[in-house]
């Protein structure tokens, strides 16, 4: 089985950020133009939203264009500004095509790649270079590659005040308005799901095609963990090795069989003052009570595969990022054992 390979798509991405900017910069101008045609603008038609739209879009190929230049590594595996009313992308921080681990993120709500790739592609390289370090710690020379996936649509829990109060009633006006009500459903992961599943398909043959390459670690944050759970569940056992559910509300899985991975190879990671703790279990029981999954520490702890100190956890949002010391967070460490093959170095517990 072949694949394109992770430089040829990058080419090609990056070729199709030019024509979709000249293209949404295009539309902008002209729903300008008709808006100010109008005597109520935007009042009983949609133009004030896809506007609305179609300005978002250009703020994500913004930050895409940031990410990648911030990175000489940064490779544009996938991008999408035509089908759906968001943008979407991935980066890849290292080379996928040669990569011996591989791991891919998956957000939760509100993410966007305007407001979230330039985030998600920093993260990707500090979780690259821990896993690097821990594997030359262990003297192995294995090779690393992380990918920021937003990929599919994921619920906006947040209510637009300008539009609202300009009375530009088209379809985006409401997405705060639903959101709450789309977090509370699957449908989103669902949709995500097959996507996410598609890309995790292509991560196993990109390059050289070889199936015993790479290892694929798959880290689910929030709705993404839901999304995540889904896209397991579609792929034959051994596309993915391992997986890290963190600040979940449920994946709908009852054994690692259902998700197509070995016993022991299920994690999971719940922060103090997480909003998710208060949440329940919307969509199963709580992941890191689950005996078939192994918790890891979201406290401040020194990582035994570096020899680092590693600060806390704190909240929904903190688990990929840098601490105030420059290093990963306890968390962002704990990924890195499982993605560098090496989970017994991760720090467990609550």
């Amino acid at each position: 089985m072949s694949a394109p390979s992770a430089t040829s798509l990058d080419k090609e991405n990056r070729e199709l950020l030019v024509v979709e900017r000249a293209r949404l910069e295009a539309e902008r101008d002209r729903l300008r133009n008709v808006l100010a045609a109008q005597r109520f603008p935007g009042w009983f038609n949609n133009r004030g939203s896809d506007l609305w739209y179609a300005l978002r879009k250009i703020e994500d190929l913004e930050a895409i264009e940031r990410a990648l230049a911030e990175d000489p590594e940064a490779r544009l595996v996938f991008l999408d500004m035509r089908f759906g009313a968001r943008g979407k992308a991935a980066i890849a921080i290292g080379d996928v095509d040669v990569a011996d681990r591989v791991s891919v993120a998956v957000p939760g709500m509100n993410t966007t790649p305007g407001r979230s790739m330039v985030d998600m592609a920093r993260e990707a390289k500090a979780l690259r270079d821990c896993a690097t370090a821990i594997l030359r710690g262990q003297g192995s020379g294995e090779t690393v590659a992380c990918v920021g996936w937003i990929g599919y649509e994921t619920p906006h829990a947040e209510l637009d005040l300008t539009m609202l109060q300009s009375r530009r009633f088209g379809p985006g006006w409401g997405d705060g308005a639903v959101g709450a009500v789309r977090l509370l459903s699957a449908e989103r992961a669902k949709r995500g799901a097959v996507e996410l599943a598609q890309f995790l398909r292509w991560l196993r043959f990109a390059g050289s095609g070889a199936p015993e390459r790479p290892s694929v670690t798959a880290l689910g944050h929030s709705y993404g963990s839901l999304t995540t759970s889904f896209a397991l569940r579609r792929l034959p056992k051994g596309v993915v090795g391992d997986v890290v559910f963190f600040g979940s509300p449920g994946i709908r899985a009852a054994s690692a069989r259902k998700l197509r991975l070995e016993p022991g190879h299920v994690f999971a990671m719940l922060a103090e003052g997480d909003m998710i703790r208060r949440a329940g279990s919307w969509f199963g029981g709580s992941v890191v009570e689950a005996p078939w999954i192994q918790r890891l520490s979201t406290r401040a702890s020194v990582g035994p595969g570096d020899g680092q100190q590693h600060d806390r956890a704190w909240g929904h949002a903190d688990y990929p990022r840098l601490g105030e010391n420059g290093q990963l967070r306890i968390t962002g460490y704990n990924m890195a054992c499982v993605l560098a093959g090496r989970p017994d170095l991760a720090v467990r517990g609550a």
